[in-house]
């Protein structure tokens, strides 16, 4: 294992663990990279913890199976729904002079 730490903007420390041992890959392409995966943790947690994908209700293969396609049918038509609001909200708020978006 490859240890990469980094200072963040905010002050705060970050450690990072990964198996890519290329030293052409210094701290900054480890940080970028980081922040390039931070979407895709972000769906991982909610699958995991919001959703509890890991709380099968079945007790078969295929029926373990079910459960995750329903559970990622709900993370999808979640996903789908909220950037469907999102637009609604951006449309609606384009001619308003607010302070913050």
């Amino acid at each position: 294992m490859r240890v990469v730490k980094f200072m963040l903007e905010s002050g705060g420390m970050e450690t990072l663990i990964t198996n890519i041992w290329d030293k052409r890959l210094g701290k900054k392409a480890f940080k970028k990279l980081y922040f390039l995966r931070w979407p895709t943790e972000v769906k991982y947690d909610i699958a995991k913890n919001k959703l509890q994908l890991e709380n099968f209700s079945a007790m078969t293969a295929d029926g373990i199976k079910q459960d995750f396609f329903a559970c990622m049918l709900l993370a999808n038509l979640a996903a789908v729904a909220a950037a469907d609001a999102l637009h609604g909200i951006c449309r609606a708020r384009l001619l308003k002079s607010n302070k913050h978006q």
